[in-house]
């Protein structure tokens, strides 16, 4: 599976702090949730979250539990959820071929 790249118009980075938004792409297959906040009271034009698996994510071997330890960065964005939805099923239908 090629990794595939979708763009988006980031407004908050929870790894690095933003004064205005900025253009960026995301690995398809580094995204674990697209949530929709457009109805929250957030900051300027923020309509979607997205969350990403960092490469820091470690399997829990210290207790019974296990599991995996998440290295989580979270970014809001201005397009809305249906736009990053279709962004990310063609993604994946990309690099599915």
């Amino acid at each position: 599976m090629k990794p595939q790249f979708i763009e988006f118009t980031i407004t908050s980075d929870s790894n690095d702090s933003l004064v205005a938004p900025r253009k960026g792409i995301v690995r398809h297959d580094q995204i674990t949730s697209v949530v929709d906040i457009s109805s929250g009271n957030y900051v300027g034009l923020t309509r979607t979250q997205i969350t990403l698996e960092e490469e820091s994510d470690y399997p829990n071997d210290a207790d019974e539990t296990g599991g995996v330890v998440r290295g989580r960065r979270t970014l809001c964005v201005q397009e809305d959820y249906e736009t990053v939805k279709t962004r990310l099923a063609n993604a994946c239908q990309s690099a599915a071929s």
